[in-house]
């Protein structure tokens, strides 16, 4: 038995688990396994509303499934009118459930009995009389509202009547309903399902003898109005209490009376966000509890994916990232590395420490931890390297005794007196076989240990080394990258002068040079494998075989490689030296001239042969889906890519690859005569920046008379949209302040418009760079970040607002309306 007052019963996640359960089940349309989900949760958490709303939700479901299939089966069998009447509860509570449009059996039954009922309706006006339409009504009517088979009912209601009597029954009919909604209106019962379906029934008869009586409208559209917001509010308050289902039924149940109300898909999009929120806080809150339990218990695997996690959902700069995560992690990873060294594993322990410091760099205890822990791990690995190794890396072996001896004096005094017993019975050994291999360890070692006078009275004896005639040859080609060519003077080596210091330090040389080039090739050939026939891809990969070729010049399988590359490059389909578009010309100098005649000629907008069109969507990374239109002969306006539908716009649009450069502000001023352009090619592709809005505005309109077409700045969810291009982002390498120790590496100042790489969509430089304006409700913005702002802040998210003046790190790119 569990204490009733035990915080487990009190804990939601376990009801919170049942529900994201049966709602995936539900989504998958796997009811019954939805419904016990439901119930298990209900059992541990009875009074959860939201396991209740699910409940109803996917009973309802059930009942639909079950009524559609009852219905199918019955179809064939509704032959007549009479057939109906089996069949009418069960019909009506589907349309309850349901719609025509939601349930195509509905639809079917719908239209049948329509096809029934007017032939009905026919026989009695030609052969009945007002009493037969009165019965035809009363049996019938609930199941022709609810099929919403409404006009036809009216129109058996006002069988064989004619004139004032006709007029007066609408009336009538008017009048009636009016007051049912009034009286719904005034003692609203939404819980009640007598009431909806009354109101319902009034509202769609209304609506159907607005055919008859216009004047109906203004009412009928407060009427509608006023009932939606008796949802909405519900829902609302719902929603306060996060029922998601419930809120989305009362929205779905206002929507039969308010069809197409713009408010109540306003409340249906507040719903899905304030449930996509509500689920990311609760899994945020699950997360966070699992990374305290997993870090208490030092499991920092579990723990660290974990945090990984909550660091997809969390924004960089939550505390909880910054300092409460690595607080713990960090924490963790130092008990560990304590009982690590406790049993003496002293490498693990050091890689525990290192890895904690990772996190929190200024940890005391981890840096203690540290320090000793390298000392016991070096004073382990020199040992052995001392005991079994007649040639080492000085320069590391002499850093690593360093470590020892400052970290740890007590500690390096022993090491140093066994070291030397070791390396001089060694070196003596050595000697009795091979001279060089005993001259190279004692001078490597009298470098390492220059204090020790045990190992300087051995130097005199066993220090004298026999040159290696090949050395600075071997030296050289080695330099040089011809590994092949240093491999073959090492093998001659390999017999007379195998243990001599300048052949065993060619070896170890020429093992990671070898290692290094064959690395990069083996990435050659994965990147030649997924490139396929396409240009840009198999130009990357032939940049990777350069790198290996860097290393090992005369290797002839390299040699061969670049040949077989060259080659499939050379016949890629969409290999630039095929390509439409032509290199531009464009003499700026001449242009700055104030009696250049290209300002006189009148210019009419002219083909480009490269249009932005529709069938360039999401294709913009390609070469060939660059678009443009002409400005002047051979002149192209900012180079353009189209990316689907969505942003805000119905249509494909187009929107500038790049930020608008100098070249293309250039060509605007030689050609308008309103600013001087930059004559200094060099600067053609930096971004244009020291400009006003106003003059962007300017530009703008002066690029769309000059094409013909609608060149505007972008708004916000236009730019945000193409900038996110679906979620296809490369790797972060934007243009933004990054320092390290103290230096700037990278966001100096303005980068060429063409740098960086392209997003999905091929648009370069949204982030990064310099900040682009944007159009947004409330006032200009300027989005991405410039190469001002740190690199960890840079992204699409960030965002300022700009009062339009000029200045160093703001640029502008264009967006063109309606892509064809």
């Amino acid at each position: 038995k569990i204490d009733p007052a035990h915080p487990l019963l009190e804990d939601p996640r376990p009801s919170n688990a049942y529900r994201l359960a049966a709602e995936e089940a539900f989504d998958s349309g796997n009811f019954e396994q939805a419904l016990t989900f439901v119930e298990s949760g209900l059992s541990t958490a009875p009074d959860d509303a939201r396991l209740t709303d699910l409940q109803t939700k996917i009973n309802n479901a059930i009942t639909v499934a079950k009524l559609n299939e009852t219905l199918g089966n019955a179809r064939d069998q509704l032959v007549t009118l009479e057939a109906y009447d089996s069949y009418q509860k069960d019909i009506i509570e589907l349309a309850r459930l349901s719609s025509p449009a939601e349930s195509p059996i509905l639809d079917t039954l719908a239209g049948n009995l329509k096809e029934k009922i007017t032939g009905k309706l026919d026989e009695i006006l030609k052969q009945g009389n007002r009493a037969d339409a009165e019965t035809l009504a009363g049996n019938y009517g609930d199941l022709l509202g609810a099929l919403q088979l409404g006009r036809e009912l009216v129109q058996i209601k006002l069988a064989h009547l004619a004139g004032d009597e006709r007029v007066a029954a609408i009336q009538g009919f008017v009048a009636k309903d009016k007051a049912t909604i009034e009286e719904k209106l005034a003692t609203p019962a939404l819980d009640d399902a007598a009431w909806e379906t009354e109101l319902l029934a009034s509202i769609r008869q209304l609506d159907v003898l607005q055919s008859e009586d216009a004047s109906i409208a203004d009412d009928l559209r407060s009427y509608r109005q006023n009932i939606a917001r008796l949802y909405i509010d519900r829902a609302n308050s719902t929603l306060e209490e996060n029922r998601f289902d419930a809120a989305d039924a009362l929205v779905n149940r206002a929507e039969r009376f308010a069809p197409g109300l713009a408010l109540l898909q306003k409340t249906r999009t507040t719903i899905a966000g304030t449930k996509s929120e509500y689920e990311k806080q609760a899994r945020i809150k699950d997360l966070k509890e699992q990374f305290a339990f997993q870090t208490d218990a030092d499991r920092i695997t579990e723990a660290n994916k974990i945090f990984e996690q909550l660091k997809t959902l969390l924004s960089p700069d939550d505390p909880f990232i910054t300092t409460e995560a690595t607080d713990k992690l960090s924490r963790s990873y130092s008990r560990l590395a304590q009982r690590r060294a406790d049993q003496g594993e002293y490498a693990s322990a050091l890689k525990l420490a290192e890895a904690g410091l990772k996190l929190s760099p200024d940890d005391a205890v981890l840096k203690s931890y540290r320090d000793d822990y390298r000392v016991e791990v070096n004073i382990a690995e020199l040992s052995d390297m001392f005991a079994n190794t007649i040639s080492f890396d000085v320069v590391e072996v002499a850093r690593k005794v360093n470590q020892i001896e400052n970290s740890a004096p007590a500690r390096y005094t022993e090491f140093r007196k066994k070291s030397e017993q070791i390396l001089g019975e060694r070196v003596r050994n050595l000697a009795a076989t091979d001279k060089n291999a005993a001259a190279g360890l004692i001078n490597a070692a009298v470098r390492v240990f220059p204090t020790s006078s045990v190992l300087a009275d051995l130097l005199p004896q066993f220090g004298e080394l026999e040159p290696w005639p090949d050395a600075a040859v071997a030296n050289r080609a080695l330099n040089a990258g011809k590994l092949s060519e240093a491999n073959v003077l090492l093998q001659s080596a390999a017999e007379k002068f195998a243990g001599h210091p300048d052949v065993l330090d060619l070896r170890r040389q020429l093992e990671a040079r070898m290692k290094e080039a064959n690395k990069a090739y083996d990435e050659y050939l994965v990147a030649k494998q997924a490139a396929g026939d396409r240009f840009r891809d198999l130009r990357q990969a032939r940049r990777a075989l350069a790198k290996a070729q860097d290393s090992w010049s005369d290797n002839p399988d390299y040699a061969n490689a670049e040949n077989d590359i060259n080659r499939l490059i050379a016949a890629a389909p969409d290999n630039p030296a095929n390509k439409v578009m032509k290199r531009e010309q464009v003499d700026i100098a001449a242009l700055a001239k104030p009696d250049t005649s290209k300002k006189k000629v009148k210019w009419k907008p002219a083909p480009s042969g490269r249009e932005c069109s529709s069938n360039l969507a999401g294709h913009g990374k390609r070469a060939k889906a660059i678009c443009y239109d002409l400005v002047y002969t051979g002149w192209r306006g900012p180079l353009m890519v189209v990316v689907p539908a969505g942003g805000g716009s119905d249509k494909p649009f187009a929107i500038g690859k790049y930020e608008v450069s100098v070249g293309d502000w250039s060509k605007y001023c030689a050609l308008s005569g309103r600013c001087k352009p930059e004559t200094n090619k060099e600067k053609h592709n930096d971004p244009q920046t020291g400009i006003t809005l106003q003059q962007a505005r300017e530009y703008t309109q002066w690029l769309s008379e000059r094409t013909g077409k609608t060149y505007r700045l972008p708004k916000k969810a236009e730019w945000e949209y193409a900038a996110n291009a679906g979620g296809d982002q490369p790797k972060k390498d934007v243009n933004c302040r990054l320092v390290l120790n103290g230096k700037t590496l990278k966001g100096t100042g303005i980068a060429s418009v063409k740098s960086g790489q392209p997003n999905g969509w091929g648009l370069k430089n949204y982030v990064g760079n310099v900040q682009e304006w944007v159009e947004d409700v409330d006032g200009i913005k300027a989005e991405g970040g410039a190469y001002s702002d740190q690199h960890s802040k840079c992204s699409i998210s960030l965002e300022r607002p700009h009062n339009g003046s000029a200045d160093d790190i703001t640029g502008f790119r264009l967006l063109l309306e309606d892509a064809g």
